[in-house]
C-alpha cells in the first residue's frame, strides 16, 4: 500500500478519535486543497486541533498518542 493509502486509512479512523474542531495543515491541506487527495510521497498526517478539541484513543487501539509530535504553534 502507498503512504498515501496508508494515510487515508489512518485518517479516516484518527477522524472519529477527534472531539471538537481540527483541520490539516501543511502537506495535507495542500494536497486536498490542490488535488483533492492526499500527496502520494507524504508520509504524515499535521492535524491542528484547536483549543476546544482532543483526541480520544480507545483502548485496544494499534494508535498512541506520541506527545513528542505534538506542537502548540
Amino acid at each position: 500500500m502507498s503512504y498515501s493509502g496508508k494515510l487515508q486509512e489512518m485518517l479516516r479512523d484518527l477522524i472519529g478519535f477527534i472531539e471538537g474542531d481540527y483541520f490539516l495543515i501543511a502537506g495535507g491541506m495542500l494536497g486536498l486543497h490542490r488535488d483533492h487527495q492526499l500527496i502520494p510521497d507524504d508520509n504524515d498526517l499535521d492535524i491542528m486541533l484547536m483549543p476546544n478539541a482532543k483526541i480520544v484513543i480507545p483502548k485496544g487501539s494499534p494508535y498512541k498518542i506520541q506527545n513528542y509530535y505534538m506542537d502548540s504553534k
